[in-house]
């Protein structure tokens, strides 16, 4: 059967916001957008040779982070702040990371609170190298006193020679690799002070031959959406380093943490499971190389170098909250309240305050409905006045409450408020 059409000019007028009113392109400030999940948009400064890329992370924008949970704290991985100085490096095309140095780690501030980023590379010396500084400060909307930025990471980039990507590691897992027991393996990493979620469980298994680590690592969905938009998602390469965290849970080793990166490149994008080899070639360092399925290299680091992970290394990093607490002066006087009928006072006087008094909140309602002013500030005075019946009781509890101390002084005084 035929339908009547609405009766109203449905197609002329809607009464929702037009968000192209409100929303202006970076374009337009002259930025560049980089469509990278953890930088937004980036600048190449006026002399040609310098760049700065910022972003903005938190735990509401990146869900992700909350799975890497490190003495209790969510870390930005050390993956990642590799991840962003390769990105850094080849929007100025020098995609070799020749040094990066994790000065303090990177603690996600809990909740909604946000931390800004800003990944700033240096105009090259006279031997083509860049400096490259990963900052960050607390992100406080609407303030004018912007936090200090604090220095987490520093390094080096130059240009990477030319490569032909070959095939390596054909046989896999590599003659004689012997296969390592991981059952439990992320529950027993739990108990050591590693707390990793869902996105960073990407070990599936785990061979050993003499020193060296080999390891199937896969990105489990929850990061693999993203994984286009990452050089390699910090997920994939964290989960690939945890496999020398082996000798730990059989007891021959420590808690570690990225410490320093060297000779790092990144030579395919986009990967989402990868071949890890582990090669020991120092005291608490490591060659490290991730190869895709068909043996061709992702992601190579010359050294990976780590230091003991301490508690005091965690907690001694603070993160500034959303919210503060500040004590602001309550003004007091007579220049402070006027004596127009819009104040009032419950019980006795203030000195110095000529104001309408009232008895107790019964005698003001009266007031009112008499046809009095309705006080826009009211005085009470603490504790409230109490009636004659109570007043002994409510000295006697006074008194007890301050003989127990001053919390049970502030309950009692909070409670007869809230009568």
């Amino acid at each position: 059967r035929r339908v009547g059409l609405p009766t109203y000019a449905f197609q002329t007028k809607h009464y929702w916001l037009d968000g192209r009113t409100g929303t202006v392109g970076v374009s337009v400030a002259g930025l560049s957008t980089l469509g990278h999940p953890l930088l937004a948009v980036g600048v190449a400064l006026a002399d040609g040779n310098g760049h700065v890329s910022t972003g903005r992370i938190s735990l509401h924008t990146h869900p992700w982070l909350a799975d890497h949970v490190v003495m209790g704290r969510a870390l930005v991985p050390g993956a990642a702040v590799l991840e962003l100085m390769l990105r850094a490096g080849e929007s100025v095309g020098t995609e070799l990371l020749d040094e990066l140095v994790l000065h303090s780690p990177l603690v996600v501030p809990a909740g909604d609170a946000a931390l800004d980023l800003q990944v700033a590379v240096e105009t090259p010396d006279e031997q083509g190298r860049r400096a490259v500084r990963l900052h960050s400060r607390a992100y406080r909307p609407g303030q004018d006193d912007d936090p200090e930025w604090t220095c987490h990471a520093e390094g080096t980039l130059i240009a990477a020679p030319a490569e032909e990507r070959s095939v390596q590691d054909t046989v896999w897992p590599p003659v004689g690799a012997e296969a390592v027991d991981i059952d439990g393996f992320y529950d027993r990493l739990a108990a050591t002070g590693y707390g990793y979620g869902p996105v960073f469980r990407g070990i599936r298994a785990v061979w050993r031959r003499g020193e060296e680590l080999f390891a199937d690592v896969v990105l489990p969905e929850g990061g693999a959406r993203d994984a286009e938009r990452f050089g390699v998602h910090p997920a994939l390469v964290d989960a690939a380093l945890q496999t020398r965290l082996v000798s730990l849970l059989e007891g021959q080793g420590d808690r570690l943490m990225p410490f320093s990166f060297a000779g790092a490149r990144l030579h395919a994008t986009g990967a989402t499971a990868v071949r890890a080899r582990l090669t020991p070639v120092g005291d608490d360092a490591l060659s490290v190389r991730l190869t895709d399925h068909a043996g061709l290299p992702v992601l190579t680091i010359e050294t990976l170098t780590s230091r003991p992970l301490t508690a005091d290394a965690i907690a001694g990093q603070s993160v500034d909250s959303l919210y503060e607490v500040n004590w602001a002066p309550l003004g007091s006087g007579p220049e402070q309240v006027e004596a127009d009928g819009s104040t009032a006072v419950i019980g006795e006087r203030l000195p110095g305050l000529d104001l309408p008094r009232h008895a107790d909140l019964a005698a003001l309602a009266e007031s009112v409905r008499g046809g009095g002013a309705v006080p826009h500030t009211v005085f009470l005075p603490c504790p409230p006045p109490a009636a004659d019946g109570a007043a002994a009781a409510t000295a006697d509890n006074t008194s007890a409450a301050h003989a127990d101390g001053a919390p049970a002084a502030v309950r009692a005084l909070l409670a007869s408020v809230l009568g």
